[in-house]
């Protein structure tokens, strides 16, 4: 297959840091792995990190067999600061824990027990925080909950996260309740399904580069638009996915508040390595501690014994003494909220009686949960919703406005069903344009050609399409998109469209000679039957000469020729009108 992977690039993106793709998986899973990469093509430009579970029991030998099945790619093994370089096939070590820094790999010794590590989960937040929306995140049959918080952690942050499917119930994992990467993944796929994917998602991220061309943007354009009528398809099973995740969500949050209210020797404490917890005596000195806690303590197995006041902390501990004397003495839990003096980092804290194996009080438990991640999130989610609402606002009133000005300019119901059919369907292409990128604008030659494209014109045959790069804000781009649209209706139906041999330009440019400087945009129609000025103005006219001027400050100068239409818009280069060109207005 001649995907991204094998097509050239130049010195400039050579030198750049390599999409990287992290693959979790389990040596108790030798198929799914075989299935993957027996699919899998990766260009110079990419770079894939095998992340292994239980590294130690596999079949080295007939693993790397099975890479070297892929299609490009060398492999390579991974050392501590060896700088990650495109065109390679990593595999992490046995019992070592590997994140990514700066463009580098950090291998540390695993000091947790082979079932605690949460190996895949370490590399895969890692990759998201180094690479955001620039990483791909795959799950493969096998790892249990080792990569569902990698996987929450790539979505937070923009990338893209696959998890392979269950086939049956057999293969189903104890964890099968919802705390699995399947259940969070961006798509549920086949091993030989996910590498086509990716390499989807690789054209994806390379095409929004700078220096992408026209065609190439017309291509991202078709290729979405496919990828959009598929995910279409699936939005009624993912809205029942996300139905079922609220639900186990609930579940789950129940089950760790009765862990939490239940678990009180120090054994099960113990066991949870990843939760950061110190034990404290009734005099309020260390009795053990977990090694996460290192990250919030400064601790040392010599500090047993040692009064909590005398340990530096990243936290204000000192805060929480009274808090600590309270369950003592009321044998009630508390629970508060606690940030880093240093980072900033957010911790719920829970302190807890600790019972002795006769079941008395010997101190206390308490326990830091890292929430920093969870309460962006939550902002995050806030900022979304309100942007939505305003968006969903908006749109109701360009329909509103829509639908009044075809009926006043419409003489008969089946003229107005035809032209609000039309104006909808632009205002609707024009909104799939926004939701893409919506943050990069939507570009001037796409709203052209998608209009022309919806009556079977294209360039080089009925039309010529020319211009500089100009990309409008989405507002502006959905009145502009209407203006055009009128101009090209009335083409198809008294100019140059309603003949064979009709021809229009279209050309637009920056004039900075302006002031204020300013887009001029001219059509011109020729080879159309004999133009006469319309008996009044319509919506169109009406469009073009006010809504223009009223929402975009331009002016709007239309000639009936008698040799063909001709109209010439100047609009102002403001940062409320245009994404780019950059301007100080």
């Amino acid at each position: 297959m001649n995907e991204v992977g094998d097509q050239p690039v130049d010195g400039e993106r050579q030198r750049k840091v390599p999409l990287i793709i992290g693959v979790g998986a389990s040596p108790g899973s030798p198929e799914s792995i075989a299935r993957f990469f027996s699919k899998l093509t990766l260009g110079a430009d990419q770079t894939l990190v095998l992340v292994l579970q239980h590294h130690e029991a596999s079949d080295e030998p007939r693993l790397r067999e099975v890479v070297r099945n892929s299609n490009g790619g060398k492999v390579a093994e991974i050392a501590d600061g060896h700088v990650v370089e495109g065109g390679t096939i990593y595999l992490c070590p046995p019992a070592m824990i590997t994140t990514i820094q700066d463009g580098r790999f950090a291998v540390r010794k695993a000091r947790q027990s082979p079932g605690e590590r949460a190996i895949i989960d370490s590399f895969l937040v890692s990759l998201a925080e180094e690479r955001a929306e620039q990483s791909i995140g795959v799950l493969l049959a096998g790892t249990g909950g080792d990569g569902t918080l990698g996987t929450a952690a790539l979505k937070d942050h923009g990338g893209l996260a696959i998890a392979e499917g269950v086939a049956s119930p057999e293969q189903a994992s104890p964890l099968a309740d919802g705390n699995t990467p399947a259940s969070i993944a961006d798509f549920v796929l086949s091993p030989e399904e996910i590498p086509a994917y990716i390499q989807v998602y690789a054209r994806h991220l390379r095409r929004l580069e700078p220096k992408s061309s026209n065609a190439g943007y017309h291509s991202l354009n078709e290729e979405l638009q496919s990828v959009n009528e598929e995910l279409e398809t699936s939005r009624e099973e993912l809205q029942s996915v996300n139905e079922e995740l609220t639900t186990v969500s609930g579940e789950l949050a129940h089950r760790v508040q009765e862990l939490t209210r239940t678990s009180s020797d120090l054994k099960n404490f113990l066991e949870s390595t990843q939760i950061a917890t110190v034990f404290l005596d009734n005099e309020m000195r260390v009795m053990n501690f977990t090694p996460a806690i290192r990250q919030i303590l400064h601790l040392v197995e010599t500090d047993t014994g040692r009064p909590i006041a005398h340990i530096k902390a990243h936290v204000p501990i000192e805060e929480l003494y009274e808090d600590i004397r309270r369950v003592l003495r009321t044998l009630a839990s508390v629970e508060r909220e606690l940030s880093a003096t240093d980072s900033g980092t957010r911790y719920i804290v829970r302190i807890l009686p600790y019972r002795s194996i006769d079941n008395l009080i010997a101190g206390v438990v308490i326990t830091f949960i890292d929430v920093t991640a969870v309460t962006r999130a939550e902002e995050r989610q806030r900022l979304l919703l309100a942007e939505l609402q305003h968006r969903v606002r908006n749109t109701l009133g360009v329909v509103r406005s829509i639908a009044r000005r075809s009926a006043e300019t419409s003489s008969t119901v089946e003229e107005y069903a035809s032209h609000l059919d039309g104006r909808l369907n632009a205002f609707a292409r024009t909104q799939a344009l926004v939701t893409r990128d919506p943050e990069s604008g939507v570009d001037l030659e796409f709203l052209v050609v998608e209009e022309f494209l919806a009556y079977n014109a294209r360039e080089g045959e009925q039309m010529r399409v020319s211009g500089p790069k100009v990309r409008f804000q989405a507002k502006a781009a959905e009145t502009f998109a209407l203006a055009i649209h009128e101009l090209a209706t009335n083409a198809l139906k008294y100019g140059a469209l309603s003949r064979p041999g009709g021809r229009i330009e279209i050309t637009w440019r920056l004039d900075e000679g302006r002031d204020p400087a300013a887009l001029l945009f001219e059509w011109r129609e020729h080879g159309g039957p004999q133009v006469e000025p319309p008996p009044r103005k319509g919506f169109g006219t009406e469009l073009l000469e006010r809504t223009l001027a009223f929402e975009l400050k331009g002016h709007t100068a239309l000639a009936f020729n008698p040799a063909g239409l001709e109209c010439a818009i100047a609009i102002p280069l403001s940062k409320r009108t245009f994404h780019t060109p950059v301007v100080a207005g």
